[in-house]
């Protein structure tokens, strides 16, 4: 399987790191991006020092606000597109 990069958090109070991890495969209804650029926001800082309103599973991957364009067309509702996304809670 491939890899990609990530930054992952292990812990509240630790340092992000960037990493490898396995490429995730999309289930049904959902489809998979590539990420072309990605930041850390306010709410990222708020979850590493714990004082974010939920408390994730660690580790986490960071990844509040990216830019994105799709990867597997043939499952998205509409055909590959640049975008610019802020996932829901939990993913």
């Amino acid at each position: 399987m491939e890899d990609m990069r990530a930054l992952a958090l292990g812990a509240v109070g630790e340092l992000p790191e960037i990493g490898k991890v396995s490429v995730p495969r999309p289930g049904k209804g959902e489809v998979l991006v590539r990420i072309s650029a990605a930041g850390v926001n306010y709410a990222d800082t708020m979850m590493r020092r714990g004082f974010y309103l939920q408390t994730p599973a660690f580790p986490v991957i960071y990844l509040t606000a990216f830019a994105e364009y799709t990867v597997a067309p043939e499952m998205a509702p509409r055909p590959a597109r640049r975008s610019w996304s802020t996932p829901r809670a939990g993913a």
